[in-house]
């Protein structure tokens, strides 16, 4: 089944929100950086990861951009790139 690369980019300016925000994500990323995550999601955990998100960030200090790639989409990188477990994408490692 296929499940869509999405790109979640956040900016938290507090220690404690911003390990929470990481450990929500890690469940389900393939690559990453400090504050860039790259996850396979379906749309059910899409849905749960934008609440899990949305409970632990503070609207008016913090910022998170969540960025669906399509299947037809071309994905490139530069760098040192590394094949994440499903072999469809690159990703910076």
């Amino acid at each position: 089944m296929f499940q869509p690369l999405v790109l979640v980019a956040y900016d938290i300016s507090s220690p404690l929100r911003a390990r929470r925000v990481r450990q929500s994500l890690r469940a389900h990323a393939v690559g990453g950086q400090k504050s860039l995550y790259e996850c396979r999601l379906d749309a059910g955990c899409l849905q749960a990861t934008l609440q899990q998100l949305d409970a632990h960030i503070d609207p008016q200090a913090d910022r998170a951009l969540i960025v669906q790639i399509g299947r037809d989409t071309l994905v490139r990188t530069l760098g040192v790139g590394c094949a994440p477990h499903d072999g469809t994408c690159f990703y910076q490692g």
